[in-house]
């Protein structure tokens, strides 16, 4: 009998030890499981777009964000660009409010060591100097010492290549050469590839001629702010895929086919692009770009 009474008090004992783990084992479990249902901080931000600073001349839009837009896809990112005048979006990519700037020079990331340069050129722009008729053929730049020269403000390439002393600096590329039109300045800098130069040569307009021989040609590359400095080693190895599989020459040997069959209409809208398409809508503005005025 007394060795039954110890067998039921151990059984005893050992049931009332199961149920205090069973009775402890939810709450345990439970953050745990909020745990594993809480996405770390990495994915949680992964979702949102990468936003990026383009120019308020939307010329060269369309193969531009393509090309970012493709190489952000690989890294499973999509995009937003949001057109902002140059000085305005180094200085949201410094607040963090813009993660990236589509394309800059050598020249800006020399002046904005902070800036991070994914150092695979997306393109190579060619500087034109405009004026009032008659236009030589060929212009140097130590020849703009002593005369006005309107350029777009913030622009690197335009300011290594306009004297200190010359330089009028305006919100956009139409703005520039409206300067010229209008006797402001003397001279209008503009950068842009030789698609963009064979239209304004030989769609002169009023009161201005261009110079046919480039200043310079520069090539550019993708700025990323500190905010997002950690992706510049896997832009560049895709970038870097990219160019090697002939896809940015691609890109713009068919926009530059493009502009030369659409045959584009010159239009100068102060603080516009400079530019749309005969027949159709202004480009498609992206996310966040100020949309065109429709042609006047």
């Amino acid at each position: 009998m007394g060795d039954n009474k110890k067998d039921f008090g151990a059984l005893l004992a050992m049931l009332l030890v199961a149920l205090a783990a069973a009775a402890s084992s939810p709450t345990t479990a439970a953050p745990r499981m909020a745990a594993q249902a809480s996405p770390p901080p990495q994915a949680a931000g992964a979702s949102a777009p990468v936003r990026i600073a383009t120019n308020v001349d939307r010329f060269y839009a369309e193969p531009m964000e393509t090309l970012l837009r493709r190489a952000y896809a690989s890294l499973g990112l999509s995009v937003e660009f949001v057109s902002l005048p140059l000085l305005r979006s180094l200085a949201e990519m410094r607040s963090g409010r813009m993660d990236a700037a589509s394309l800059r020079s050598d020249g800006f990331f020399e002046l904005n060591p902070d800036m991070h340069k994914v150092a695979v050129p997306l393109m190579t722009i060619e500087v034109y100097a405009f004026a009032r008729p008659p236009c030589p053929d060929v212009l140097e730049p130590s020849s703009l010492r002593g005369h006005r020269v309107s350029y777009q403000r913030g622009s690197a390439v335009l300011e290594q290549i306009a004297p200190p002393e010359a330089r009028l600096a305006v919100n956009t590329p139409a703005d520039a050469l409206l300067n010229v039109v209008n006797g402001v300045s003397d001279y209008a800098l503009l950068h842009g590839t030789p698609a963009l130069a064979g239209l304004l040569h030989q769609q002169p307009l009023q009161r201005v001629c261009g110079i046919a021989r480039p200043l310079a040609s520069v090539p550019l590359y993708h700025a990323l702010g500190p905010r997002v400095a950690g992706r510049q080693a896997a832009l560049e190895k895709t970038l870097a895929g990219m160019q090697e599989r002939g896809e940015i020459d691609a890109a713009w040997q068919a926009f530059e086919r493009t502009v030369a069959s659409a045959r584009p209409r010159v239009q100068l809208q102060p603080g516009r692009s400079m530019l749309v398409r005969p027949a159709t809508a202004p480009s498609t503005a992206a996310p966040g770009s100020a949309p065109a005025r429709p042609p006047q």
